[in-house]
């Protein structure tokens, strides 16, 4: 489904990430473990389209996507959720999730998604009047995640999904990630925390110095 051949980017003379290949399968989940640093996020802003490599390639269902625009990305169905929420603040909740569906053509569907992020995270019914500003860190995080979900991905890119949480919402978003992935999403997450990390993902990769070191 995914394929990363041999992918390096560098900023300046700094190698973030060096020749790095994986390929992902679709329904899998692969949680990506490794320290500041080691180059997790920069690989997930490549595969989005946010970052272009200087050498390899990035192939979407055998399709080269390398030099492919984000948007379009997005419209095959590749969706990144990242780290710092990156909401609209002056925006409701109800305002944001909208934006995650502003690509889909049907009512019927954009209905759909909105009751399935609804039933993920049912808080955000109560908060859907609420500017996104003003939630907590959390919340902001379930709205993040429900936008992402309300773009009807293919393939989740989750960035560091438990930053910053508390452990009770740790699990509040790991309940929501399991069951996407049981409906048969594909994810594939970075993560510090390697306990929640093995208990989400069965596959788990570790990137030091911008390659795969263990996979496994």
């Amino acid at each position: 489904m995914l394929s990363v051949e041999e992918v390096s980017l560098r900023f300046g003379h700094q190698h973030v990430l060096n020749g790095l290949s994986l390929q992902v399968e679709a329904g899998q989940m692969v949680a990506l473990l490794g320290g500041n640093a080691a180059g997790k996020t920069s690989l997930l802003r490549v595969i989005a389209g946010l970052e272009v490599p200087q050498q390899g390639r990035v192939r979407w269902k055998g399709e080269d996507i390398t030099g492919m625009r984000p948007d379009a990305r997005l419209a095959r169905g590749l969706v990144f959720c990242p780290a710092d929420r990156q909401l609209f603040p002056q925006m409701t909740v109800a305002e944001n999730l909208m934006m995650g569906a502003y690509r889909l053509q049907k009512n019927a569907d954009t209905t759909k998604r909105l009751a399935r992020v609804h039933e993920l995270f049912p808080i955000l019914v109560e908060r859907r009047a609420q500017r996104a500003g003003s939630l907590s860190g959390g919340e902001q995080k379930m709205v993040a995640l429900g936008r992402a979900v309300m773009s009807s991905p293919q393939m989740l890119l989750l960035d560091e999904p438990s930053l910053g949480l508390s452990s009770q919402m740790r699990e509040t978003m790991g309940r929501a990630i399991r069951t996407l992935h049981t409906e048969g999403l594909t994810v594939l997450l970075t993560e510090q925390d390697v306990t929640l990390a093995g208990r989400l993902a069965p596959r788990l990769l570790t990137i030091e110095r911008g390659q795969v070191i263990e996979d496994g």
